[in-house]
């Protein structure tokens, strides 16, 4: 055989100066239609409330991290705490550094099947119920008290950037069809890119 002809349909219309193409089957092995396919509109027709779910989650989780790392330690060298800038800095690297060892504890612990959804619940509520108070006393302790208080909203925050993205792995394979999840290789058969969304929280 020719290698064009070896190598497929795909391969000739390439050869031949043509775009190449490779069908798709769709959920239930039709191929499907030419320009039906299309990732991201499928995603939003057949998925849009996880895909919103999704979104507003980890904007939820960004917003977080972006104020306990960055928005916070600034706020910290006005008054009236005046906490000297290499300081916050100091505090910030130590902290971070803390709460690094935080996410690679929450992961070991998801992966030995410490129910995630639960897990995220508990350190939700508790964030809810100090965050007030604690930034009541970044005004009313003393520079130590500030560290430690900034340490501890790291530690939250850690505990839950360790669980959420240590959900089993996901790969998407070929056209993304077929999902690929958990460290057994279980597999299951997913609309798409879509399946993305929903495959994060399979085991919690």
């Amino acid at each position: 055989l020719e290698p064009a002809a070896a190598a497929g349909p795909a391969a000739q219309v390439a050869s031949s100066g043509g775009d190449a193409s490779i069908p798709i089957e769709g959920p239930a092995g039709v191929p499907e239609q030419q320009g039906e396919y299309v990732p991201a509109l499928r995603l939003l027709r057949r998925h849009w409330a996880g895909v919103l779910l999704q979104f507003g989650f980890e904007a939820w989780v960004s917003m977080g991290f972006w104020v306990t790392s960055t928005w916070l330690p600034l706020q910290l060298r006005k008054a009236p705490v005046n906490m000297p800038e290499k300081l916050t800095q100091a505090m910030l690297i130590v902290n971070l550094t803390v709460m690094g060892c935080v996410q690679l504890a929450a992961g070991w612990a998801s992966d030995r099947g410490m129910p995630r959804v639960w897990s995220c619940f508990g350190v939700y509520t508790l964030a809810a119920g100090v965050s007030v108070p604690v930034f009541i006393g970044f005004t009313r302790v003393s520079v130590a008290g500030c560290w430690l208080l900034h340490l501890l909203l790291m530690l939250l925050m850690g505990w839950v950037l360790g669980v959420v993205p240590g959900e089993d792995p996901v790969m998407l394979q070929g056209s993304g069809s077929r999902v690929y999840a958990g460290k057994q290789g279980s597999n299951l058969e997913a609309d798409g890119l879509g399946a993305v969304v929903g495959a994060r929280c399979m085991h919690a």
